[in-house]
This record gives structure tokens, C-alpha cells and sequence, in this order.
């Protein structure tokens, strides 16, 4: 004999969250607190550039080489990459594109890594053009690290930045925000994670900070309507938190001029600064993750039951019945009529 078992089940998915997908200008500063940040580009222009370093200018007296380490490299036709090295001539930008001196390095895409020794024509001079062209529309490259070598043969990995389709994603960023600049939450491949608007499911999003956060942060989630409105959400993260929490779920409400609107789905949820005008914040996070919790009804279990052969008799409706009744009755895991 069988038995079933219903009820409803409580389903719940961990997943590392990532952060990524901003443009440029979303961010003063974009790094990985635990070390250097490959940034993976794509050329949507040509001679569309990767700059390697936040320094306005390097010298000579302070480096001897600059050394850049790459992978998934694809170049266009016979178009090859180069780096791009050189001091900017007067009226650059303007009038003419020179630099003066210059080195231009092509890139293999047999290889994982280019290196230029400065030479001594860069002596007392200071460079200001440090980048890799990637020439052509379609080319793309992952640049794992940057590296200036220092006189005294010391290291010091640079901070990249891209024009173009720019993937650079981190688990555990360093952020420095100017008002209104923001990062989107993604999965590890720079694809930006959604929601869409389920009874039986639910996210919750959770940030631990580095340290205190010291000054105004908020979620930003985006929902869409079914005619393909969209509504932002800004929700508060108090200064000096230690972590933050979002949930979403049917019940989310959302507004759009003030009036509650219905919604269908969240496209992106972002970090964003809300700090005053003119300051700049750092933001350091530990770990981020979502919890997926899909709740469901069904059978939990099914039991096969051993059949009592005890003699005792029960009608269709499964109640026991006495010696003297007449009809249809289940004795011993069998049906049979008494007559």
C-alpha cells in the first residue's frame, strides 16, 4: 500500500555575486581588493584604445621597462595590436596626433606577454602616452596585468582603463565613487542579473563591506512593466554599515511618479554613491552573494506500507466495520463482498 506525502518545500540557492558591466565614467576607480584586475575589451571603434596606467606621466628616473601580460587576444585580419608608447607634441589632440619621441610594439597573439625597455632617448623627458591600440573594430584582448619595472628591478602593477565594450568584473571590488556613480551586480562572465516577478521565487542580495561604509550608499534596482516602462528604486544604505541586505520578491513594490506601477521583471540591480556633490568615496567590499529560495508543492514523499493481516474488515470510506456487515469490505490488503 502507498502513502503520500504533500507539502510545500523551501528550495534555497547560494550564488557568488560579481560586479562589472558599468561604463567608464560609472566609476572614479574600479579595482580588486585582493590583487590585480584583468579587463577584458572589445573594439566597437576603430583604433578604440586601452590605457595602461593612472599616471599623468612616467620617467626614466624612476623605470626602466614596462612589461603587459595578456590572453584570449583576437586580432582583425592582419591588424596588429600595439602598444603604444610616447611623449605627446605640442598641440596633441588638436591640431595633430604626434608624439615625439615614440615606440610603437606590436602584440602577438602567440604570445602572453609584451615588454619595452625605455630607452635612453626618453632621459629627462616625460612620457604621457601609454596605451594598447587594438586597431580595428571587432579585435578584443584580456589584459591580465600591467607592470612598470623600477630602477632597482622593484615591480609595481598599474590600474587600466577602456574605451569601447569593456568587461572587467571582481567578486571583491575597491571602489572609489564620485555622486551618482554606481556598479551593476553580475555573474562572473560580466552578465547582469535579473529578477523576474515570481510567486514561488525570491532573491535576496547580500554585501559584507571591507570595512564601514562612510558615506551614503543605496541599492538600484531597475524594474520593467509589461509595456516595457522602467522604474527605478533607490533604497538607503545607512553610513557605517557592515553589511547590506536586498530582497525581492511579488510583494516589491515600485512607484513611477509616485503611483505603484506593475511591474513584471527587474533588469539590473546596481551599487550606486549617493555622497554630496564634489566628494569622493571609497568603498570596499568583502564578499557579495545571492540567495535564490524557490518555494513549491508537491509530494515530499511516497511510502510503501506494509499490509496489516489482522482479520480486521473496512468499508470503501475506510472505516472499520463489524462481523455482521454485509457488502463490499477490504480485509487483509484484499477486497472481497460478504454476503
Amino acid at each position: 500500500m502507498f502513502a503520500f506525502a504533500t507539502l510545500g518545500n523551501a528550495a534555497e540557492t547560494e550564488e557568488t555575486v560579481y560586479f562589472g558591466g558599468a561604463a567608464s565614467w560609472a566609476f572614479k576607480k574600479f579595482a580588486d581588493i585582493n590583487g590585480p584586475l584583468p579587463l577584458s575589451v572589445t573594439a566597437t571603434e576603430d583604433w578604440n584604445e586601452v590605457t595602461l596606467t593612472d599616471k599623468a606621466s612616467i620617467s626614466t628616473s624612476d623605470y626602466k621597462a614596462i612589461k603587459v601580460y595578456y590572453s584570449d587576444l583576437t586580432q582583425v585580419g592582419d591588424n596588429k595590436m600595439q602598444l603604444v608608447i610616447g611623449v605627446k607634441a605640442p598641440g596633441y589632440g588638436k591640431d595633430n596626433w604626434d608624439l615625439d619621441p615614440a615606440d610603437y610594439v606590436d602584440v602577438d597573439p602567440a604570445q602572453e606577454s609584451v615588454e619595452l625597455e625605455l630607452g635612453d632617448k626618453y632621459d629627462g623627458k616625460s612620457i604621457d602616452k601609454l596605451t594598447l591600440a587594438l586597431k580595428k573594430v571587432g579585435a578584443s584582448i584580456t589584459i591580465n596585468k600591467v607592470v612598470f619595472v623600477k630602477q632597482n628591478g622593484d615591480e609595481e602593477i598599474q590600474s587600466t582603463s577602456a574605451s569601447g565594450e569593456v568587461k572587467q568584473v571582481t567578486a571583491t571590488p575597491w571602489f572609489e565613487f564620485t555622486q551618482w556613480n554606481m556598479q551593476y551586480l553580475c555573474d562572473k562572465t560580466c552578465t547582469l542579473l535579473t529578477y523576474t516577478k515570481s510567486a514561488e521565487e525570491s532573491q535576496k542580495y547580500v554585501i559584507e563591506f571591507a570595512e564601514p561604509t562612510k558615506d551614503a550608499l543605496q541599492w538600484l534596482p531597475m524594474a520593467v512593466t509589461a509595456g516595457g516602462d522602467e522604474a527605478p528604486a533607490y533604497i538607503g544604505i545607512p553610513v557605517g554599515s557592515e553589511k547590506a541586505e536586498l530582497e525581492l520578491n511579488s510583494e516589491t513594490e515600485f512607484k513611477k511618479d509616485n503611483a505603484p506601477i506593475e511591474w513584471t521583471s527587474i533588469k539590473s540591480i546596481a551599487l550606486q554613491s549617493n555622497c554630496a556633490a564634489g566628494a569622493t568615496q571609497t568603498v570596499k567590499i568583502k564578499s557579495a552573494k545571492r540567495i535564490i529560495t524557490n518555494t513549491t508543492t508537491g509530494i515530499s514523499k511516497v511510502e510503501n506500507l506494509k499490509v496489516a493481516k489482522d482479520g480486521k474488515c473496512f468499508n470503501l470510506a475506510g472505516q472499520q466495520v463489524g462481523k455482521n456487515y454485509k457488502g463490499i469490505v477490504i480485509k487483509n490488503g484484499k477486497k472481497m463482498v460478504i454476503k
